[in-house]
């Protein structure tokens, strides 16, 4: 059975309707429609704004996109220059660009800014590309499928990291295959199989 589960712990996004994830699901895929939710629930509605006509750059400030590979998303030669690249972008000021950083490093409990991305480890790697997001100020965040590839530890190290986030106030998506270690944490699970089945799920004291 390929089920996906998916982890809503949301402060502050309005979640797509079953209805609306069941369009996107093909019974006569291998996939329950896991590679096209999180898509969907960032192409919706933002706090109650419609973002069909908002830019990416706009977008990219709101919601941050955690990939499956760390390495498709980190591409300069030290964790200081990967996480305040965009920011440069913005056209922060230095300090201020000093500040988000330190800030996004010491959340993803990362110390070494001159360390050459690529040579960590792949939980670290996942933590220096949930630093960039947090660094941006997004507020929404989609993890998918992220501890795909990583031993138990790392996992539960970014597991660890979205229930912190979550706890202050971040809404966290995650697409997971992984039922086992996304019950430890999720407040909401929505399971998927590809038949078009989906189930949602809350803990008892969540409405």
């Amino acid at each position: 059975m390929n089920i996906c589960n998916t982890l809503f712990v949301a402060r502050g996004l309005i979640t797509p309707p079953l209805a609306a994830i069941k369009k996107v699901l093909n019974p006569e895929s291998n996939s329950s429609g896991e590679q096209h939710t999180p898509l969907l629930a960032a192409g919706l509605l933002i706090r109650g704004k419609n973002i069909k006509d908002s830019h990416v750059s706009v977008l990219s400030r709101e919601i941050g996109f955690i990939m499956q590979n760390p390495d498709n998303q980190l591409f300069t030669d030290s964790v200081y220059k990967e996480v305040s690249f965009a920011l440069k972008n913005f056209g922060l000021s230095k300090t201020e660009i000093q500040k988000r950083v330190h800030d996004a490093l010491n959340t993803v409990g990362l110390n070494d800014i001159k360390a050459f991305p690529h040579a960590l480890s792949r939980a670290d790697r996942t933590k220096a590309a949930i630093a960039c997001v947090l660094a941006m100020g997004c507020k929404i965040i989609i993890f998918d499928e992220v501890d795909v590839g990583q031993d138990y530890r790392g996992s539960l190290k970014i597991m660890n990291i979205a229930k912190e986030l979550h706890y202050k106030g971040y809404t966290i998506i995650f697409v997971t295959h992984n039922i086992s270690l996304i019950c430890e944490f999720a407040d909401r699970l929505i399971i998927m199989e590809k038949n078009g089945t989906i189930k949602d799920m809350r803990r008892k004291n969540e409405k």
